[in-house]
């Protein structure tokens, strides 16, 4: 039912849309999270890490996405900070910041 927990009436009393806040995630961004867990010791594999991690960057380069291309990260890239800055340029507009 789209009432509060507590029975008052909701925000949009013509009930014409749904009174429900829900998080959204997208798939780059649990990308990045198993990223920076690996890089943190939480476990998980490094070649999977810079594969998603390179997922991410092949649809920001596109076409210029190649072997020895600035796109592409390799071994010695994986880098806490190039996980962190890659999170601040992924999600800038939604509101999340990188630390």
């Amino acid at each position: 039912m789209n009432i509060r927990s507590d029975s008052a009436a909701i925000s949009d009393v013509t009930a014409t849309f749904s009174d429900v806040d829900f998080p959204v995630f997208r798939l780059p961004e649990m990308y990045l999270i198993y990223a920076e867990a690996f890089l943190r010791g939480g476990g998980g594999d490094a070649g999977t890490a810079l594969g998603y991690m390179n997922k991410i960057r092949f649809r920001a380069y596109g076409d210029s996405y190649g072997p020895g291309s600035v796109g592409k990260l390799s071994n010695g890239d994986l880098t806490l900070q190039t996980v962190l800055d890659e999170r601040g340029r992924e999600l800038y507009w939604e509101g999340f910041q990188a630390y």
